[in-house]
């Protein structure tokens, strides 16, 4: 009785299930019955809006940091950085400076998704805006109430961010006088630190270049552990002697930016000056410039940051026992890191470290390149090889420090032309960027059914069009075998063609929002036919389209309702693949090649949308071009 109760249990429950790979499986996409409102997208159109986030550096990436989705900068000017990014729909988890969160997108091609970063200072990016101190070099210092006091266990790091504005002999840090430990600035010298023993014997270190480059940041670090005091110099070690003695631990007090207020006034800024009881090693070092200090590290117990803004008292982000009595001003010129160029970026987040002018290096896709699949017998239905026109794509977005557009590069590389057509590709920006704010240059056109304006866009139309060529054929040369090129068994396989882009843009006026990279608008020319166009599911012609096409043979396009280029069952003639994509051998259905697609389509993108990967049981590659 056990037994034939559980046979039946064991039946029911396999009856219950749904199982949609086995269900209507078919091999040809003319079988397909897909839902009219399917979008044929692979990707997630994503508003992230980003609470708690700190100014400075914003980095958004996948789970694994192998994609980039966003980089660029929070000035703080707005209580939530909202910025759009486009990811993969197979993609579950973001990456937001450190912090992971769950994509919640179920299913949808569009959303908008609110995330809180922790006030974590470790998860937050260290920023190169907020205050640092000027100093007049006559009258201007902060003195250490109570600072007398502390002993330091034959071990010292003195850290400072300083910029003189005049050579000059002056103190920048010290505890004590001439009888304790310091950096400072000798008038010939330049960077130098000392310590005093506890016998009043002493020991010099001089950074050996000479005299330091004015108005120019640098961070300077002194480090001594009873036998040796080193100097660095922006991270690096310049000098080091033996030094065998133990310190003199004078009571008197910590002072910044002079001899105790009597004398060696220092002249230029200062910043996030450290103090510490321990040695730091240059890892340490190193990790100080470039990742800052939060003030909670093991040792410390001086930071002054200098970011009051006003007022006379300047606060130690360790402990309110060390708080500073200013005279002196606060200003806004701050670097806490190594940045060549000056444009407040640091150089280890500048994709353009010695350009004042760009900062960010922003792709779509962050996968590197993308692929445009098309059929070129629209009106009419094709042979669904999606090979009669393949084309990557990646566009490279340059951004300043202030998040504006500065330049695109573009990079298109023509794989394959399936058929005998001399088609065409061009694209739209859809964004909110016109023509007269934009200039485009690169195309290449070897016919005269082509008409630019003077800025490099097609004439005549309501959107930025470029025509990135105009024959298929003229790029890619037929080798004289075979069915179209690089589509058939057998054939002459041909070097694919790369044909680079360039977009400039006015200065300071756009951002990547502006320009919507995500939904800019593909679409091939059929055949020299200036008004014969394919473009993506729903997405809309140009100006320069025939519209006598549209409800011809085998096209559903309803420009009421705003649908475009679908077949009576749904079916495209032009696919989007977020990656790389491996297309099908010549008169090959796509279905044949890629075996999850068909219920990727049928479930509206639920099921496997990462249909095209080289997944295993995803594929017959027998029936893909190689």
């Amino acid at each position: 009785m056990k037994k034939l109760i559980y046979l039946f249990f064991c039946t029911l429950s396999l009856s219950c299930l749904e199982m949609p790979e086995t269900s209507n499986i078919t091999d040809s996409m003319t079988d397909l019955s897909v839902s009219s409102d399917f979008s044929w997208k692979s990707t997630t159109d994503i508003t992230v809006n980003i609470h708690n986030a700190t100014v400075g550096i914003i980095l958004i990436s996948s789970e694994d940091s192998t994609q980039s989705y966003y980089k660029g900068y929070n000035d703080g000017s707005n209580a939530v950085f909202s910025v759009n990014i486009n990811v993969p729909s197979y993609i579950k988890n973001i990456i937001v400076n450190d912090q992971t969160f769950e994509i919640s997108n179920n299913g949808l091609n569009v959303i908008s998704q609110d995330i809180y970063l922790s006030t974590s200072a470790k998860a937050q990016k260290v920023v190169a805006q907020n205050n640092s101190l000027h100093l007049n070099g006559s009258t201007d210092w902060v003195y250490i109430p109570n600072s007398g006091n502390i002993k330091f266990p034959n071990t010292f790091t003195l850290e400072a961010w300083v910029k003189a504005e005049r050579q000059q002999t002056a103190k920048i840090i010290e505890k004590g006088d001439w009888d304790g430990f310091s950096i400072g600035q000798d008038l010939y010298k330049g960077w130098q630190t000392s310590v005093c023993s506890d016998v009043m014997t002493g020991t010099t270190l001089n950074w050996e270049s000479g005299q330091p480059i004015l108005n120019k940041w640098y961070h300077l670090a002194a480090t001594f552990n009873g036998g040796n005091l080193k100097l660095y110099v922006d991270g690096a070690l310049v000098n080091s002697s033996i030094a065998i003695f133990n310190i003199n631990n004078t009571g008197r007090t910590i002072s910044i930016g002079s001899d105790n207020g009597s004398q060696k006034f220092f002249k230029g800024y200062m910043d996030n000056i450290s103090i510490w009881t321990t040695e730091l090693s240059a890892t340490d070092i190193t990790n100080s410039i470039t990742k800052g200090l939060t003030g909670t590290e093991n040792g410390l117990i001086g930071l002054w940051g200098f970011n009051e803004g006003t007022g006379s008292v300047v606060y130690n982000s360790v402990s309110s026992l060390y708080y500073g009595n200013l005279i002196g001003t606060f200003s806004t010129d701050v670097v806490y890191g190594i940045d060549s160029d000056g444009d407040g970026v640091l150089d280890n987040y500048d994709d353009f470290p010695t350009d004042a002018t760009r900062a960010f290096a922003n792709y779509y896709p962050s996968t590197n390149y993308g692929t445009l699949a098309f059929e070129d017998l629209w009106p009419a239905s094709g042979d669904f090889d999606f090979n009669d026109l393949v084309v990557d794509y990646n566009f490279k977005n340059i951004t300043n420090n202030k998040n504006y557009l500065v330049e695109t590069y573009v990079t298109f590389v023509v794989r394959a032309a399936g058929a005998s057509k001399k088609n065409g590709f061009g694209f739209q920006l859809l964004g909110n960027i016109p023509e007269s704010g934009m200039t485009v240059s690169g195309s290449s056109l070897s016919n005269s059914y082509i008409s630019l304006g003077s800025r490099g866009w097609e004439m005549n139309q309501n959107k930025p069009t470029c025509i990135v060529f105009d024959n298929s054929m003229s790029e890619l040369k037929h080798p004289g075998s075979g069915i179209g090129v690089n589509t058939s068994k057998d054939a002459t396989k041909v070097t694919p063609d790369t044909i680079s882009i360039h977009i400039t843009y006015t200065t300071d006026k756009y951002t990547l929002d502006d320009q919507a990279i995500s939904k800019f608008n593909p679409f091939m020319i059929i055949n020299q036919e200036r008004g014969k166009e394919v473009h993506l599911v729903d997405y809309t012609p140009t100006n320069l389209v025939d519209k006598s096409y549209f409800g011809q043979s085998q096209d559903a396009s309803n420009v009421d309702s705003g649908k475009y280029y679908r077949s009576k069952n749904n079916l495209p003639w032009a696919i989007n693949i977020y990656e790389k994509f491996d297309y099908p051998y010549e008169k090959v259905d796509i279905l044949k090649a890629y075996l999850k697609m068909q219920q990727w389509a049928t479930s509206k993108g639920t099921l496997y949308p990462d249909w095209y990967k080289n997944t295993g049981g995803y594929r017959n590659d027998t029936n893909i071009y190689k």
